[in-house]
This record gives C-alpha cells, structure tokens and sequence, in this order.
C-alpha cells in the first residue's frame, strides 16, 4: 500500500529476491487487486464520513467553514465526492487582525491512491513567517476549480473585490483567469522562483542567475534597464526571452507602494 503504482514486474523481483519464489505476473495482479480493492473500502468508509468530519470541525474551532462538493451524476443513485475546502476559524480571524494583505496561491498533486490535488492558500503574519489560511482537496486544477476556491476565500477573508490585496501565483493558466473573474482589483503578481525556473531551461549558468536576480530586484524603472543592459551581454535574445513574461508582474521597479511595504 506504501507504493500504489508498483509494476507487476517489481512485485516478481521483490518475491523472488525476498523468498526464493517465481511468481507469474497474473498471481501478482490478482493479489495486488486485491488488495487494493480492500483498502479502497476503508476509503469509501471515510469518505461517507465528512459530513461529520466538517461537524467536529466547527464543534473545536467555532467559525471553521468546510465546504464539501458532490456529484449525482458520476453513478445513478450515489453522490459522489468531488472537492472540500477548509478554513480554520482560528486561521480566518487571525489573518483578518494580524496578516499582511497579500496571499500566496498554489497547487500540488496528491499521490495517494485517490490521486487529486491540493489547493493553498497562504500569507505572511508579522514576523514574516508562513501562515497558511485555507485548502482544499479537488480532482484537478482548472478555471472552475480555481473559482469556487477563490470565491470561498473571498467570502471568508472578506476582500470584497480585492481592494488593497496582493496575490501571488506562479502563472497558471486557470488559476489566472480565475483571478480576473473573482477578485478583479487585487494586484496580481507572478512568483519571480518559478518564472527562474521556466527562463533557466534555454538561459543557464551562475552568472545569469545573479543578473536574473538583480532585474528582479531592481527597486526603480531606471535601475531595472541599467540591468536588463548588463543582461542583454549575456547571449543574443537573452533579454527579449526574459520579457515574454511581464515585467509588471514580477518586477520590484513595479511593485504598488502597499506590496513593496509589504515584502520589505
């Protein structure tokens, strides 16, 4: 159960290395299907039980809101999970009276035997340190999921239509669009380590990763071109590849005064 997606090939090494014994690999997917099926049981189990997972919830964190999604449709006759979100009461009130008004969104996949993903949503408290606000477990990311997320945040968090708000993203195609629908005021800025990570792929070595940084970092218009110059010396197009992603969203030099006081 520790290793869902082993092949049927490692499972006759495993036996034969363990025990001495040679195993045909139709042996090896009727056991291994066997056994998953039983422990997908104990799964079903709980997931029948969320209903009253949320209810305790709200029983030792009064003010927690967990939002559970279903679907009548996938099978006739059962509903069937979908997504939850979860916000700790203690999380909301506490990024209302001592956060900064900047929130960092992210998605990672699950490897469970579900499979899925998990939504984030985190910001900074006063000494500067990671304060994580609320998640959420759903099939896969795309604009809808993407949606229901931010608006569930939006309606807990009350940020209205974002005024004043900051959200950091890594560039995602849904979770972009997602943003200009839910909350179209907030200042959308892009997370400098992933566009790094995407830029580097044709642009390697150190000295480009130093001057990527100091573009970054540039605090005002005219000391971002004196960089984006000391750049360009690096390889022809280096620049113009650089800027395919916009500058605006990821550049210091650009920053509204609130989030520069904010990432100070």
């Amino acid at each position: 159960m520790s290793e869902p997606t082993i092949k049927l090939h490692q499972i006759q090494f495993l036996i034969q290395k363990q025990y001495g014994l040679y195993v045909s690999k139709t042996s090896c997917r009727k056991a291994k299907l066997r056994v998953m099926n039983e422990h997908m049981r104990d799964f079903r189990e709980e997931f029948a039980r969320l209903y009253d997972y949320a209810e305790q919830l709200n029983t030792i964190n009064p003010g927690t809101t967990v939002s559970i999604r279903t679907s009548k449709n996938t099978i006739p006759g059962k509903e069937v999970f979908m997504s939850i979100y979860i916000c700790l009461g203690s999380l909301k009130s506490g990024w209302k009276i001592g956060c900064r008004r900047i929130i960092g969104l992210d998605g990672a996949f699950l490897k469970s035997v579900c499979k899925g993903e998990l939504l984030s949503c985190i910001s900074k408290d006063g000494n500067n340190q990671m304060y994580p606000i609320a998640w959420a477990v759903v099939d896969k990311e795309t604009k809808d999921t993407w949606s229901w997320f931010l608006k569930c945040i939006k309606h807990d968090l009350e940020l209205t239509e974002g005024e004043g708000l900051t959200v950091m993203s890594d560039m995602q195609k849904g979770l972009h669009l997602a943003l200009i629908d839910v909350l179209p005021n907030a200042e959308i800025r892009w997370c400098a380590r992933h566009i790094w990570a995407n830029w580097k792929k044709d642009w390697r070595g150190e000295e480009r990763r130093r001057k990527f940084w100091q573009v970054a970092r540039a605090s005002f218009e005219v000391l971002l071109q004196s960089k984006l110059d000391d750049l360009s010396e690096l390889g022809v197009g280096i620049v113009e590849a650089l800027l395919k992603y916009n500058k605006e969203a990821w550049c210091r030099a650009y920053l509204w005064p609130c989030t520069y006081i904010n990432s100070l």
